[in-house]
C-alpha cells in the first residue's frame, strides 16, 4: 500500500508539468502561461502563442505559427513559416522553414541558432 501512495506522489508532478501536444488540430491559440511546453504535431494548421513559453516544438509541415515570445524553439519539419517576437534559441532540422524574428526574450541581442537541413530562412525583422 505504501508504494502505491509513493508512486502516486512521485507521478503526480510530473503529470501536472506535462508538456501539451497538438495532434490534428488546424487552429489553436495557446497561452504559455498555462501551457509553457508545447508541441505541435500537425500540418498546414495556423497556431498562435501569447506570452512567453519555455519550449515550442514543431514536428509537422506548412504550419503558420506566430509567437510572442519563446525560450527554445525547435523545428523538425518543411515548409512552415514562424513569427517570433522574441527567441532565445532556435533550432532547425528539416528544409524549407522560414523563421523571422525580432530580438532575443529580453528584447536585445539575437538568439542561438542552429540549423540541419535545406533552403532553410532565418531573419531578422
Amino acid at each position: 500500500m505504501n508504494r502505491i501512495a509513493l508512486v502516486l506522489l512521485l507521478l503526480v508532478p510530473a503529470l501536472a508539468f506535462a508538456d501539451r501536444s497538438i495532434q490534428g488540430d488546424k487552429k489553436a491559440t495557446i497561452d504559455c502561461s498555462k501551457d509553457p511546453e508545447v508541441s505541435i504535431q500537425s500540418g498546414e494548421g495556423t497556431f498562435t502563442f501569447t506570452g512567453t513559453c519555455d519550449k515550442i516544438t514543431v514536428t509537422g509541415g506548412g504550419n503558420t505559427v506566430t509567437i510572442e515570445n519563446v525560450k527554445k524553439l525547435a523545428i523538425v519539419g518543411a515548409s512552415n513559416t514562424l513569427d517570433i517576437g522574441g527567441a532565445d534559441k532556435i533550432s532547425i532540422t528539416g528544409s524549407s522553414n522560414k523563421v523571422t524574428y525580432k530580438s532575443t526574450v529580453k528584447g536585445t541581442g539575437k538568439p542561438v541558432v542552429a540549423t540541419l537541413g535545406n533552403d532553410n530562412k532565418i531573419s531578422k525583422k
